[in-house]
């Protein structure tokens, strides 16, 4: 789970108690950081790259909205490379685009565009 889970967590225990008005302005402000995450743009944004194994590259963005990654792999078969993009959510559901989609070379998009549209092309998992 992310931060962000466990703070809407805790606002909905404040609701039950006499720090509503408390709950209401947390509340706030979560959603307020979760929308201007989604609306920055991906281009300007640094995925961490890692090296898992020789022949495969991963890139990761990690943020509150949950987890945009790239792989660039060979496949297991003798098809060559694949790249793949995924997003985590903070709940634990992921969406694969395979297929050499690499959701970085999208050109001037949100972070909520490219969400959708590995969900949209997503041909593996599919909110697994």
């Amino acid at each position: 789970m992310s931060i962000i889970s466990d703070v809407k967590d805790h606002i909905e225990e404040l609701k039950k108690t006499e720090s509503v008005e408390l709950a209401i302005s947390l509340e706030d402000k979560v959603d307020a950081v979760l929308e201007f995450q989604l609306d920055l743009n991906l281009s300007k944004l640094i995925f961490e790259e890692s090296n898992p194994f020789e022949s495969d590259i991963s890139y990761a963005l990690h943020l509150h909205v949950g987890s945009i990654t790239v792989l660039d792999r060979m496949t297991g078969f003798s098809f060559g490379r694949d790249i793949e993009s995924g997003f985590r959510d903070p709940y634990g559901k992921f969406w694969l685009a395979s297929g050499n989609f690499d959701i970085r070379d999208k050109g001037d998009i949100t972070v909520r565009d490219a969400i959708q549209l590995i969900k949209d092309n997503a041909n593996n998992c599919i909110g697994v």
